[in-house]
């Protein structure tokens, strides 16, 4: 049997994400005000307080491992935020 879990982190500036190690993949959801670019997949941003921005998934198959890492760039302007959930393998 295998073992996995989900770690999600909100982000608000430009950066590089290192994955977790055994990153079988993740979620990118824009949850900010402004567009977002994750691994250059532009999300567009929702309504406030409505409903949620664009999001991007990425899932491998069984034993497959994710070994990219995720680029998260905003647009100017205030209230950007990308929430980033990734799941991983834990190995004993």
């Amino acid at each position: 049997m295998k073992h996995f879990n989900v770690q999600f982190n909100t982000y608000v500036i430009s950066k590089q994400i290192i994955v977790t190690k055994g990153c079988a993949g993740y979620k990118a959801t824009n949850t900010g005000a402004t567009t977002v670019k994750v691994n250059e997949e532009i999300l567009y941003p929702g309504v406030p307080g409505t409903r949620l921005g664009d999001s991007t998934t990425v899932v491998l198959h069984e034993n497959d491992l994710y070994t990219g890492n995720i680029e998260i760039s905003f647009n100017a302007g205030a209230g950007s935020a990308v929430s980033i959930g990734q799941i991983f393998y834990i190995y004993e």
